[in-house]
């Protein structure tokens, strides 16, 4: 797979519909692929679902899945419907190339499928990142409802979160250290560089993440804005019950981030491109990885019985 320029521009609204090109950590493996044709019976449920797929496909969609996440991510969080049917479907086909060349005849395959499958990444990302961020503001921003008084704590949450962005600074309370708030390479650390290196999304696809893109430092901040937002009343209030955890709320929050950071690279592009490298480097040290680490890749294995059965070919009995 060719390398590929992962510049981009912030686009505050309206993104452009961008083919995914993230370079892997290694070269791409070639798969063995049973049966000569590409379509791929599914059962029929009311809702798409990975297991009612062929192992063959099975194997895409993982892989699609996870690239397709890298995508939102690193470029556009909150897609509208066209782009996720564009960046799904680009998702599948980068999964194809990745896989080597005899998964080529897979590439071109019903668009609706694909993205009611891969396209589910989205709520799913962005609720595993306020997750995240919930089990930790409490601790960064001291807010200790156990301790404190509600209304104390209801003050602090007001302070922080008013202007949709004190939070995001080292110090809120003056205001300084643009998005130096500790939480943020904790989030970044715990959700794309941890675990095993093989399923580090931050680690399979690093050169999306270093210099951490714009897009992602948005997203960290907006889902802490909502995690802030579950002690509002003074209180935790269960995360089912918090009316910022989702919606519009969520994604005007990574809005307005994108816009500051689109306003630091324009008026400190020096400045703002060593932010991104040294924050991708505290994330990193959190994590406890390497930069150059050898991420391993397990291959799934491949049912050809089945595959065969579904291509109407009958394996001879070994």
């Amino acid at each position: 797979m060719c390398a590929t320029d992962l510049s981009y521009e912030i686009r505050v609204s309206e993104p452009e519909i961008l083919k995914s090109k993230l370079s892997a950590r290694r070269p791409k493996p070639q798969y063995a692929v049973a049966g000569p044709s590409p379509s791929t019976p599914t059962k029929k449920s009311s809702k798409a679902r990975i297991t009612d797929h062929t192992p063959t496909s099975r194997a895409i969609f993982h892989k699609a899945n996870t690239i397709f996440r890298v995508d939102l991510a690193t470029r556009e969080a909150f897609p509208d419907d066209a782009l996720t049917h564009a960046q799904t479907l680009a998702s599948w086909r980068q999964a194809c190339e990745e896989m080597g060349d005899a998964f080529e005849p897979w590439k071109e395959r019903d668009g609706s499928v694909i993205k009611s499958i891969v396209g589910q990444r989205t709520s799913q990302l962005r609720g595993e990142l306020v997750g995240r961020a919930r089990a930790q503001v409490a601790n960064i921003y001291e807010l200790k409802p156990d301790v404190n008084l509600p209304e104390k704590v209801k003050e602090l949450v007001e302070m922080l979160t008013k202007d949709g962005k004190a939070f995001t600074y080292g110090d809120p309370i003056r205001s300084t250290g643009l998005f130096a708030n500790s939480i943020i390479p904790r989030l970044i650390a715990d959700q794309w560089l941890s675990g095993a290196a093989s399923k580090a999304e931050g680690l399979i696809y690093h050169e999306a993440f270093n210099p951490v893109p714009a897009p992602l430092i948005a997203l960290v901040a907006s889902a802490v804005f909502c995690a802030l937002k579950d002690f509002d009343t003074g209180s935790r209030c269960d995360a089912d019950k918090n009316p910022f955890a989702g919606g519009s709320v969520y994604e005007d929050n990574y809005r307005i981030q994108l816009t500051r950071l689109e306003k630091w690279r324009a008026e400190s592009p020096a400045f703002f491109e060593f932010f991104r490298k040294q924050l991708y480097e505290k994330a990193l040290k959190i994590s406890g990885k390497k930069k150059e680490a050898e991420v391993v890749i397990e291959e799934t294995p491949i049912d050809y019985a089945a595959e065969a059965a579904l291509a109407g070919f009958a394996l001879p009995e070994a």
